[in-house]
């Protein structure tokens, strides 16, 4: 049986980043591959940083005044409740976690930019990007790591 290395966002925050992960991991498997998900903790690319302040500052200038009252406002909710939310935020987490270890095959490790497991170019036949948020410019969780470059480019998929 074939084996596939699968590299996604798996931040377990996010329905679709684990539904995607979930669904290609299941059509996968019914097209006869064995399929991990290897867990990737790299945060930020060299390539593409989170914008500055600065930056952030001029994207709320151009928008309409009624959006940047919306952001504002949300801004200050958050603020006024951030210890709810963040109980929220947990709880959230832990169901995600949940959910994946029951549905999603992870490894049993990890990678990152400053870690790349000795042998792994050599441990699955082919290595998939699933996320769609690759191709996405201005997301800004991304490394190298997401266009596979540590395996040869003929399992890159």
């Amino acid at each position: 049986m074939k084996r596939i290395g699968l590299l996604t966002i798996n931040d377990y925050n996010n329905y679709g980043n684990r539904l995607q992960n979930y669904a290609t991991q299941e059509v996968l498997k019914s097209l006869g591959f064995d399929v991990n998900t290897i867990i990737n903790k790299t945060k930020y690319s060299k390539f593409n940083k989170r914008p500055s302040n600065f930056d952030r500052l001029i994207h709320l200038l151009q928008l309409k005044p009624k959006e940047v009252y919306n952001k504002v406002k949300s801004k200050l909710i958050f603020l006024i409740n951030k210890n709810e939310f963040s109980e929220i935020q947990k709880n959230r987490e832990k169901i995600f976690k949940e959910f994946t270890n029951q549905n999603i095959d992870e490894t049993d490790y990890f990678i990152s930019d400053k870690n790349i497991p000795n042998g792994l170019a050599d441990k699955y036949d082919y290595y998939i990007t699933g996320s769609d948020q690759v191709w996405n410019s201005t997301y800004g969780r991304l490394s190298e790591l997401d266009f596979l470059t540590f395996a040869e480019k003929h399992k890159r998929i």
